[in-house]
């Protein structure tokens, strides 16, 4: 992936506080199973990626293992940012073995859900590569992890959206509502921000349809957020903008309609769902053995010994990942009717199930996991169609979009 820019936030006392509530958390009065362990015994553990993806809080599971024990020493052999594959050794770590199985848990959440993080915006990111467009977060954050997350959202590629309500301004309906018009709000923004001593970074404005478009650029809008448009609208939107100001797209963004609403001509397309929801990569710590005298076995001695411990373990985890993929391909490409609403199974990019639920008022696909359930135990008015049927069915309710005034 291309060199990233530095992180605009300073990150040293978030991870700290990021990492003290987590022990604190974790550990509270003490670790009562570490207590099963002699004082003072060191050991060695190693954490293997069991997915691919991009590695991500690096800093963070460091900070959770210094903390507890400071004589503590980990080898990266990969790093924040790089692209990592299944089944690779991502580094080795020395310490207290009661500090290592104490920060084990913590340390693992936050490199976990780091990763996870930068493994979708890479994956939205790649999926925008040739449009020019950038994929930016939102401040739909896990509470207390925001600048984490949006850390993870720029390692994986992707662009951050305002940090916070203290570096930017939003105006968006009620704000307008309360103001009294799109132009007075906008007024209003610019003189908040002179008086802002130079925190505000930039003013955007949501607007719901183009004459609310056209108002804002009427009265010097630079930034302009289009809420919940159709392709369509978007398109119709770009041509009115005409490049006067930096047009972003938000709402019924998915995998499926990220690229087709990136070549309607905006230039960029917010995502809640890279931090909202967000799927944990799969990595795994584990303690090696030691003889007595605590001397290193034959597991440190002997790479022979590792490399057919982790074959083993490899050939386990494949077996299984090879059971759920073949239950998640016994769905994919089904297709169903909810009520008369069309919903379809996928198999996404990453490997994963999605939902798509077909938009009654857009005639686009969004993404609906609360129909998994009604669909597989056909909850209610469910109907399962073939692939014809499905598209018959979806072509019609899009013609019908299109005729209604």
């Amino acid at each position: 992936m291309p060199e990233l820019a530095p992180f605009p936030y300073p990150l040293t006392d978030e991870i700290a506080r990021n990492v003290d509530l987590a022990l604190r958390e974790d550990i509270g009065d003490g670790d009562l199973t570490a207590g099963l362990l002699p004082a003072g015994q060191k050991r060695r553990a190693s954490v293997i990626a069991r997915e691919a993806g991009v590695l991500c809080g690096t800093a963070w599971f460091e900070r959770c293992f210094k903390q507890l024990d400071p004589a503590s020493h980990i080898e990266w052999l990969a790093a924040d940012g790089e692209r990592i594959s299944a089944n690779q050794l991502l580094c080795h770590i020395e310490g207290e073995a009661r500090a290592l199985l104490s920060a084990e848990r913590s340390a693992l959440n936050f490199l976990q859900l780091l990763s996870g993080v930068a493994s979708k915006a890479r994956l939205f990111a790649d999926l925008l590569a040739g449009t020019g467009v950038t994929v930016v977060d939102t401040r739909k954050t896990l509470p207390g992890l925001r600048m984490a997350q949006k850390y993870a959202v720029h390692t994986g590629g992707g662009g951050n959206h305002r940090f916070a309500l203290w570096d930017a301004i939003l105006i968006k309906e009620n704000h307008i509502m309360a103001a009294g018009s799109i132009r007075q709000a906008l007024d209003a923004a610019r003189t908040v921000a002179a008086a802002s001593a130079g925190r505000c970074r930039f003013i955007q404005i949501e607007v719901e349809n183009c004459a609310e478009l056209l108002e804002a650029l009427t009265a010097g809008a630079s930034m302009i957020l289009l809420d919940n448009f159709s392709l369509d609208q978007l398109r119709e939107a770009a041509r009115i903008n005409a490049g006067h100001a930096v047009l972003e797209a938000s709402g019924n963004v998915s995998l499926e309609t990220l690229r087709p609403i990136a070549e309607t001509g905006v230039q960029r397309i917010s995502v809640g769902a890279l931090t909202k929801d967000v799927k944990a990569m799969d990595l795994s710590m584990r303690l090696q053995e030691t003889t007595s005298a605590n001397k290193p076995s034959v597991w440190e001695i002997d790479p022979a010994c590792w490399k057919k411990a982790l074959e083993e373990s490899t050939a386990r985890e494949e077996q299984e990942a090879a059971e759920i993929a073949a239950s998640r391909a016994a769905r994919n490409n089904q297709y169903f009717t909810v009520n008369d609403r069309p919903v379809k199974f996928v198999i996404m990019p990453d490997g994963g199930m999605d939902v798509l639920a077909l938009n009654m008022r857009s005639g686009e696909f969004e993404r609906d996991m609360g129909y998994l359930t009604r669909c597989v135990c056909h909850e209610g008015d469910v109907d399962e169609l073939d692939e014809a049927a499905f598209l018959e069915r979806v072509e019609a309710i899009r013609k019908d979009l299109s005729a209604a005034p």
